[in-house]
């Protein structure tokens, strides 16, 4: 015979249950482009659908294969590969096994070049990219703009667009001697929205109303998601979930 529980008791149960879910989480690191643009705006959602918390913590590509390896994330993030992330972690004196990791491509990153909103400047070409940045046209009158100094704004720890951006649009020669170092993805769009003359690149998602984004030649890289060995059940829904988002 089967006994009906009491309501009280069926309540409380159905609350432990609710809790015991809600108290799941999967961390995600690596990449701020990728985090940014990809895990973050979906965050909310993932957690509203599956009742598992999804906690995003954005650093770089180098950072968050170090934390995957360490065991204080769940899932590594990035717009570079996995051997750029592992030669990312040697140059911070990290040894890495490659062949503890399991690689899957879930998306796209855009990179785009951003101006300050005032600069009227509407179309770049490759060669005005690569003459602004290394610094061979200092002034932003040579494209039709104002009577001002170009600053070029370059991050410290934004390893993945920068190496791509170097490869593609400046022929793999050094950004100007002369420009202004930030740190991350946040720091180059802040201060681009507070200098006039400023320029820099930044993942599409980092866009603001401070910012404008003038026409230039399309970056376009994947986005990886690094799991130390085979993934777990929730970290796999995860990954279904994001493919689906992004599509």
């Amino acid at each position: 015979m089967i006994k009906t529980l009491p309501a009280a008791l069926l309540i409380v149960m159905l609350s432990l249950i609710t809790t015991a879910s809600l108290a799941s989480e999967i961390k995600v690191g690596g990449g701020g482009g990728a985090c940014r643009g990809i895990f973050m705006p979906l965050a909310a959602f993932y957690e509203s659908d599956t009742g598992t918390a999804l906690k995003v913590l954005p650093s770089s590509p180098a950072q968050g294969i170090i934390e995957l390896n360490d065991g204080h994330v769940d899932l590594a993030t990035a717009a570079v590969s996995l051997d750029q992330m592992i030669m990312g972690a040697a140059k911070n004196g990290i040894t890495i096994d490659p062949s503890l990791f399991n690689v899957t491509e879930i998306g796209k990153s855009k990179t785009l070049v951003f101006v300050h909103k005032s600069n009227k400047v509407k179309k770049l070409t490759r060669k005005q990219l690569r003459d602004i940045f290394t610094g061979k046209v200092t002034n932003w009158k040579k494209f039709g703009g104002k009577d001002q100094a170009i600053i070029v704004v370059w991050g410290i720890a934004t390893p993945g667009q920068n190496d791509l951006f170097t490869k593609k649009i400046l022929d793999g020669k050094p950004v100007a001697d002369k420009h202004q170092e930030v740190t991350d993805y946040v720091s180059i769009r802040e201060f681009i929205a507070n200098n006039p003359g400023a320029i820099g690149i930044d993942p599409h998602g980092f866009a603001s109303g401070g910012t404008r984004n003038p026409e230039t030649p399309l970056l376009i890289s994947p986005v990886i998601a690094v799991t130390k060995g085979k993934p777990s059940t929730e970290v796999e829904y995860l990954l279904k979930y994001v493919k689906e988002w992004v599509m």
